[in-house]
């Protein structure tokens, strides 16, 4: 299954990297040092300290992609408990909701975060890939993401680039897949 995924991911990739939004590859490049290929219909972009967020603002089928850092504490990507803290600290601060006491977290039942992960070596480099649900705290919006978090060892950070989606009637695969796609041509520019 793996093999026949993976595939899927690396015609996407190189779809991708034929046609994508150009407005947001600069920024990328300028505001965090790494270059993002999303799909053209991703043009909105808010930036934050060491945070980017692109998406599309459709109603239906809204694609995101945000790339933030976080520092490395020398322990290995799979604390999850560690990732998910941050994670949701970078977006409450980033990620408001309308009103507030509103913003973006990752989904709990029962107190445990709605996630899945494992390690998995992707052109060379190691990363910690996390599947999950998300939603917006005291509202009921939500759907799924997919993180990849890789560590730069030279600066002491964690990159997490994630892919998020919200489409409330239609399914959601396709758009995580194209996500997913985007995260995998993320490139170090300097």
């Amino acid at each position: 299954v793996d093999v026949l995924l993976d595939a899927q991911l690396q015609m996407r990739v190189a779809g991708l990297r034929r046609h994508h939004n150009d407005y947001v590859y600069k920024v990328a490049v300028e505001h965090m040092g790494y270059s993002i290929c999303v799909p053209k219909e991703v043009r909105a972009v808010k930036k934050g300290q060491r945070f980017l967020w692109a998406g599309s603002n459709l109603q239906e089928r809204d694609m995101n992609a945000v790339l933030y850092e976080y520092p490395w504490d020398g322990s290995g990507l799979a604390n999850m408990e560690r990732f998910v803290c941050m994670r949701d600290s970078v977006m409450k601060v980033n990620i408001p909701g309308d009103k507030p006491g509103q913003w973006m977290c990752t989904s709990r039942i029962d107190g445990i975060p709605v996630i899945l992960n494992r390690k998995r070596r992707i052109d060379g480099r190691d990363y910690e890939v996390v599947r999950g649900m998300w939603d917006v705290r005291n509202a009921p919006i939500g759907g799924p993401f997919v993180s990849m978090l890789t560590i730069d060892t030279v600066r002491r950070v964690v990159l997490a680039a994630e892919g998020f989606v919200y489409s409330p009637s239609t399914g959601k695969r396709d758009l995580v897949r194209q996500m997913e796609a985007s995260l995998l041509t993320i490139k170090k520019q300097r």
